[in-house]
């Protein structure tokens, strides 16, 4: 896992209490970006559409700020919730993911690689969910 400016931006003002407007975002929840490609920190919500799926029924998933976390150990917390997917197209294989602020644009906030990366098929299929653990936290 990696941070983008603006989520290193976002801890650099928490670890030094500063003033971190905009965080949590709205709603408590984060959108999971599926990545065909490796995202870079210089990188925004808007910016990392060019690397999403282009399919007409792919959009990003809400993924909550709490809840469905495993307890940090060394730096390191998955989320352990399944992520459901509505593909009515196949949206090709993703290695990547980028947790972003909003559903559409906004910032990203850190950005990794899938535990395995996956061939999201159309609806119907069995691989329209991402399983718990694929996306992981780690700091350090």
């Amino acid at each position: 896992m990696a941070m983008g400016a603006w989520g290193a931006n976002m801890v650099a003002k928490f670890l030094t209490n500063q003033s971190t407007t905009g965080w949590p975002p709205t709603g408590n929840q984060m959108w999971l970006a599926l990545c065909t490609s490796a995202p870079d920190s210089s990188m925004t919500g808007t910016t990392l559409d060019a690397i999403e799926p282009t399919a007409a029924s792919y959009a990003r998933v809400s993924i909550p700020i709490s809840g469905n976390w495993s307890t940090p150990s060394s730096g390191i917390t998955q989320y352990n919730g399944t992520v459901n997917l509505s593909p009515s197209e196949n949206w090709g294989l993703v290695t990547h993911w980028a947790l972003c602020t909003t559903q559409t644009a906004g910032e990203m906030v850190v950005f990794g690689t899938l535990t395995s990366a996956i061939n999201i098929l159309a609806a119907g299929s069995a691989l329209t969910q991402i399983p718990p653990g694929y996306i992981r936290l780690i700091v350090g």
